[in-house]
């Protein structure tokens, strides 16, 4: 998680008292050669290592997995068997149209937020806002946002867009 929506979820959550596990991953700078599906096998291994890692360390009765891009497919795989009562899930620009994803959302019900921008090629309005209509999730849309969250060539305004 090196993108600033993260760094701003995993700021405020150290703010709130909350102890923090960051799963920080470059698998292609670490190997240019590995395939995607390569890349993600190694994500969700990893991710759920260091859970797993975190949660030997103390019991917790709250959980919140903050994921973006493609550590929401990481998210999608390991929410779903997650032994904690109340899991939460904060999923920044989630890649709904890759399968998985979209279904783990729904089913987290009111324990979500989505945030997505605009712009996101994995922005569909219908999807976004059918999860939102049906009460499965909170959602956030920020308006001519991008993948990265940022507003093209305002970064006045990217900032701002969070503060709303």
């Amino acid at each position: 998680m090196t993108c600033r929506s993260s760094i701003y979820a995993e700021r405020l959550l150290i703010d709130r008292g909350w102890y923090v596990l960051r799963v920080q991953y470059d698998y292609r700078r670490e190997n240019p050669a590995s395939g995607e599906d390569e890349q993600l096998e190694r994500l969700t291994v990893d991710s759920r290592s260091a859970i797993d890692a975190g949660l030997a360390h103390g019991t917790y009765t709250h959980l919140v997995l903050v994921g973006k891009s493609l550590g929401t497919i990481a998210m999608a795989q390991l929410l779903p068997a997650l032994d904690v009562a109340d899991a939460w899930s904060v999923w920044l620009t989630p890649l709904l149209k890759r399968p998985g994803v979209l279904q783990c959302v729904a089913s987290c019900s009111d324990r979500s937020l989505v945030v997505i921008g605009s712009e996101d090629s994995h922005f569909d309005p219908a999807i976004v806002g059918s999860l939102a209509s049906e009460g499965q999730c909170a959602t956030l849309i920020i308006d001519g946002g991008e993948h990265s969250l940022d507003l093209r060539g305002d970064a006045v305004g990217s900032a701002m867009s969070f503060v709303t």
